[in-house]
């Protein structure tokens, strides 16, 4: 009897009972742990793999077509969130030192990765010499903040008022390391057709400075169409139309064109939020809007991992290289760095001594899409093996930084048990 028939059918009922225990035990309200293991993003993105890895191969052929446009509207979506953190008015309230030592622990990370990665290739034999646009992808990795700004520690202590965002630049950083690291890719040239002429129009992209310029183009003139088609728009339904319209055309000519959308619409947001007249009901939209793609991206995440495992395989080697950056340099860069910009205020007497937040250290869906565009620059196992890798990080991250709140919440109420004197 061959046991391949029923694999779709086991896949299925996995998946079933991984939901509705998720949902059961989490409803008992258990212990910190139950929900810190069946985190909503790992739980999808377990689904997606179960889903993945039992299809047969002819869903799995039609879902491809769609699971890279549902990446680059999701990563879109994600990109202006990020723009709109760098709202001028919150930004003016922040001092600009905070921001240099951002920029400095992003340089730091990127010397960190490529000299792990070409250190790996040197000592370890067999290992292939890394690609210089993979490193910057994955220093972004390491880097990158919350891709919803408001989940971050405040700059200032009026940086939140008057919205929901506190101003960092850990996110547009790895958003500008992954655009340079997708320039260094070579890209088909595009033909187009234009009416009312008989010759297609070639459309190059040649070099680093000239993909960063088509990204800055057409970042800006998703902006000002975006602030055009909502600013006198009070419908029932709110602003998400015309945003999800400008996001699907800036999405398709980015793809087409090879650009890195992530850098694409923060450009945008950052245009949008600084020219609208309507700054809160956008704001409000983003926030709402924000379970869409904290859901979606791990689901398709996984849903790429199941099924690219069982056509391409999975490089081992790039699976523990990156699992190790993930796991080791990215708390390192994320604490170091919150560590020096607290102590560079404190020495300026900006503010008092916070402490670090666990939180500073998870990987959000932001640093998923950032590994799936090492999907595309790297060979097909590696890719999958890369984005696998995250996917793991973002669950033993996720765990690790529970256990440390429970941790200080724990320590914290002890202290307050002390009688004073």
């Amino acid at each position: 009897m061959d046991l391949g028939h029923f694999v779709p059918a086991i896949a299925l009922v996995l998946t079933v009972l991984l939901l509705a225990g998720r949902q059961h035990l989490v409803a008992q309200d258990r212990s910190w742990w139950v929900a810190a293991v069946l985190d909503t993003p790992s739980v999808a993105a377990l689904a997606g793999a179960l889903l993945a890895w039992g299809a047969p191969d002819w869903i799995i052929r039609s879902a491809d077509s769609l699971v890279q446009p549902a990446f680059l509207f999701l990563g879109g979506w994600v990109g202006l969130q990020i723009g709109c953190g760098l709202d001028l008015r919150a930004v003016r309230r922040v001092p600009v030192v905070p921001f240099l030592y951002e920029g400095a622990t992003a340089l730091a990370a990127i010397v960190a990765v490529f000299a792990v990665g070409y250190g790996t290739s040197r000592l370890i034999p067999g290992v292939p010499e890394p690609l210089p646009a993979a490193l910057l992808v994955l220093a972004g990795l390491c880097t990158a903040g919350p891709a919803l700004p408001g989940g971050g520690q405040a700059l200032s202590r009026g940086a939140g008022r008057g919205g929901f965002w506190n101003p960092s630049m850990a996110a547009v950083l790895a958003a500008l390391l992954a655009a340079v690291g997708s320039a260094l890719k070579p890209w088909p040239i595009l033909q187009a057709t234009i009416p009312f002429l008989d010759r297609p129009v070639p459309a190059e992209i040649d070099g680093v400075v000239g993909g960063l310029l088509w990204v800055l183009a057409v970042g800006c003139i998703a902006g000002l169409v975006a602030d055009l088609v909502t600013k006198d728009d009070f419908a029932p339904g709110g602003l998400y139309p015309q945003l999800t319209a400008v996001l699907l055309i800036a999405t398709g000519v980015a793809g087409a064109l090879g650009l890195e959308i992530l850098l694409v619409m923060a450009i945008a947001g950052f245009w949008l939020v600084n020219a609208t007249l309507r700054r809160l009901d956008i704001l409000h939209v983003l926030q709402r809007g924000a379970i869409l793609p904290r859901i979606l991206v791990p689901f398709l995440g996984g849903w790429f991992v199941g099924g690219g495992a069982s056509v391409a395989g999975v490089d081992s080697g790039t699976f523990a290289l990156v699992l190790v950056l993930a796991l080791v340099l990215r708390p390192a860069a994320r604490i170091v760095g919150r560590a020096i910009v607290q102590t560079g205020m404190l020495t300026a007497g900006r503010r008092r001594k916070e402490p670090l937040l666990a939180g500073l250290v998870e990987i959000d869906e932001l640093g998923i899409l950032l590994a799936a565009i090492l999907t595309r620059l790297l060979e097909p196992a590696a890719g999958v093996a890369a984005l696998a890798a995250v996917l793991v990080a973002q669950w033993l991250l996720g765990l690790g930084s529970r256990a440390w709140d429970q941790r200080e919440t724990r320590m914290r109420l002890e202290l307050e048990r002390i009688p004073a004197g």
